[in-house]
Order: structure tokens, then C-alpha cells, then sequence
């Protein structure tokens, strides 16, 4: 388990629990004996995961982080843990049920090792992609059909997107004004209501002096 020093003696006591303040993933990954990956599925962990075929519990925190994980729970690969499950109480009983549904279901491990040989046995390589994108554009450098209409075709107009921003800002700005026109409409409704309390309590002191 990789941690922080300060994360590690929190957990020292418990003696089935190896900490490191470093480990190489891809080497820990790629170990035999390795059952499952506690991850917050990151692009480069969850990339190194279906490359080598582990199955994973994710964890995502924020950001990719959540996308990835709802994504390597669509392949069939992970569990998607929420992270607001384990700020409780049931923080062990979350964690322990979706590890022993990656550990005990085969079909986790099935889907991550297709995933891995799917990966494997991609028709085109990043390298041969490259390689082929490059001759093609030595081939054919001007790709006419490709490019947008010109600022003549389009207009002016059309072509820097005025309509587009105009009418986003009046959009912006009827929604700003509709807004003011509310928060002044409850001010005045308070000072009203303040201004009536303060003539009725007038009122019942000129009675009591009376």
C-alpha cells in the first residue's frame, strides 16, 4: 500500500498491511500473485490496469478521476466505490464488499484480461498510427474538403460567431436584471413589512403613555 508517513502510522497496527512511501505501479501491477487494484483510477493508472489486465476497486476523488472510474465500471473490469462511503461509520463494510466482489467474482478478472489482450492485439499500434498519419499528410497536404466554408461564404457575421456571443450577453444580461428586479422587489417587500412593525409598536406606545 502506498501512503504518506503520517497515513502509515495511523494504519501501523494493523499487521497484514504493508505501507510505502513509493512502489513502482507498473511493476506491482504486473506481479503473479496481485488480485485486485485499489485505485482513484487516474488516466495513467487506469490505462496501466487494462494494458496489464488487473480488475480494480476505484475510488475516484475528482475530476477525470470520476469519468474513468464509471468508465472501467461499464467494461466490466471495477466497482466504483463512492468516496462519500467511507467519511462514515460503514467505511470497513463498503470497502470489504466491493473487494470481495472483485476477489470472488470471475467475471471481473475475465473482463480485465479481454480488455488486456484486446489492447494486445489492437490492429494499429500508437507508433504505427503516427507513422501512417504522417505519410498521409506528406501525401496529401492540402486537404481542401476538410477546411470550413471562408469568411466571405459565411459573412462576417457568421464567421466570428457575432450572433452566437450577442446573444448570449442579452441572454446573460436579461437573466442578471430579472435577478435584480427580484432582490429589489423582496427588499422593498422587507422594508415595507419593517416599516409596519415599527408603526404598529408606535402605536400601542402612544396608547399605553395615553
Amino acid at each position: 500500500m502506498k501512503s504518506a508517513k503520517t497515513e502509515s502510522e495511523l494504519i501501523k497496527a494493523t499487521p497484514n498491511v504493508h505501507t510505502f512511501e513509493w512502489v513502482p505501479q507498473n511493476a506491482i501491477l504486473r506481479h503473479p500473485k496481485l488480485r485486485a487494484f485499489i485505485t482513484h483510477c487516474g488516466q495513467n493508472s487506469l490505462a496501466e490496469a487494462e494494458k496489464i489486465g488487473v480488475p480494480i476497486v476505484a475510488i475516484p476523488l475528482f475530476a477525470d478521476q470520476l469519468y474513468n472510474a464509471v468508465l472501467a465500471k461499464h467494461r466490466g473490469m471495477a466497482v466504483h466505490v463512492d468516496i462519500r462511503q467511507l467519511i462514515t461509520d460503514k467505511t470497513g463494510k463498503v470497502l470489504g464488499t466491493a473487494l470481495s466482489r472483485v476477489l470472488h467474482d470471475a467475471s471481473f478478472r475475465a473482463n480485465a484480461k479481454l480488455i488486456r489482450k484486446k489492447i494486445a492485439l489492437s490492429p494499429f499500434g500508437a507508433k504505427e498510427q503516427l507513422v501512417r498519419w504522417v505519410e498521409f499528410a506528406a501525401e496529401f497536404p492540402h486537404l481542401n474538403e476538410l477546411n470550413l466554408p471562408t469568411d466571405a461564404e459565411l459573412g462576417w457575421v457568421a464567421y466570428y460567431s457575432i450572433d452566437a456571443i450577442l446573444f448570449s450577453i442579452g441572454a446573460i444580461f436579461l437573466a442578471i436584471l430579472a435577478l435584480f428586479l427580484m432582490l429589489r422587489m423582496a427588499f422593498r417587500r422587507i422594508l415595507a413589512m419593517a416599516n409596519s412593525r415599527n408603526k404598529v409598536e408606535k402605536r400601542k406606545e402612544r396608547t399605553k403613555n395615553e
